[in-house]
């Protein structure tokens, strides 16, 4: 409690200069939090890794990611939390668990900036036990702390704003892709959404949604119809997934400015998006 409270009084102090708590989003570009979803039906006395993650589009002082993972099985621990090298630039950080119990609270404040991008900010370690229920959805939702503190953002503009980050859909410790299991949960209907963030000059990212298990190809042509880098070209399980591009070409080298196609084609679908590379 007393580790919890230094931490909301300081984020707290953080938040309060971001201009009397006014919210902000640019409009082109979502802020989002990801937490991967669990490939495969995780059984009783098993141990798992899922990764805590998310792209903001202008630097941040500060970040709250409260989740809960006891939501509703209560047999899994998590046995320990690790950040992630991409957020060394980040000056003060930690986590709070079992605030209730069954949450983790990952606070991160930097007296600098931390840089826009796509962030990896921890890798977060389960174990289920003996009682574990692999039939029963168990999603990894966030949650509010006790001193009120939610999801959130800090940016670090003239004007700070505190921002809500998108958060869909949840992480989980169950299969929502298993074809044996229940299916409810996944995706409906194929989708290829938008890359974010777009335009990009490092790395983007690109989500789809599978509602079955099958053959998916995943391309980027340039403005010539020249195919410039094989994203997924394989098997994928049914399900919301994501990949990350880094702008460079099957040859391994950087790919120039200018605009690129993206294309998803499975036995049942095909769609086309467009996406900018700004150096």
């Amino acid at each position: 409690m007393k580790k919890l409270l230094i931490f909301a009084i300081v984020f707290a102090a953080l938040l309060l200069a971001a201009n009397d708590w006014t919210y902000a989003q640019d409009p082109g570009i979502r802020d989002t939090v990801f937490v991967d979803r669990v490939n495969g039906r995780l059984q009783p006395n098993t141990s798992v890794v899922t990764h805590v993650w998310g792209y903001h589009d202008e630097g941040l002082g500060g970040i709250s990611i409260p989740l809960k993972y006891k939501n509703p099985q209560t047999d899994v621990v998590l046995d320990s939390v690790r950040f992630h090298p991409d957020m060394n630039a980040v000056s003060l950080k930690d986590s709070i668990r079992d605030n209730p119990a069954g949450t983790i609270a990952l606070v991160f404040i930097s007296f600098g900036i931390i840089p826009a991008g796509v962030d990896t900010f921890a890798r977060l370690y389960f174990t289920t036990g003996p009682t574990w229920d692999p039939s029963i959805h168990n999603p990894i939702d966030t949650f509010t702390l006790l001193s009120g503190q939610g999801l959130n953002y800090v940016d670090t503009s003239a004007s700070p704003q505190s921002i809500v980050p998108h958060y869909d859909p949840p992480g989980n410790l169950d299969v929502k892709d298993d074809p044996k299991g229940n299916a409810a949960g996944l995706p409906k209907i194929f989708s290829l959404s938008q890359n974010y963030p777009n335009p990009f000059n490092a790395v983007t990212v690109i989500s789809f949604a599978l509602p079955k298990t099958g053959h998916v190809k995943l391309e980027v042509y340039n403005i010539l119809g020249q195919k410039v880098k094989d994203l997924v070209d394989e098997v994928v399980t049914a399900g919301y997934k994501k990949v990350v591009w880094d702008g460079k070409n099957n040859g391994g080298n950087d790919v120039a400015s200018g605009v690129y196609f993206y294309r998803i084609k499975t036995q049942e679908f095909v769609e086309v998006m467009k996406m900018t590379l700004l150096k």
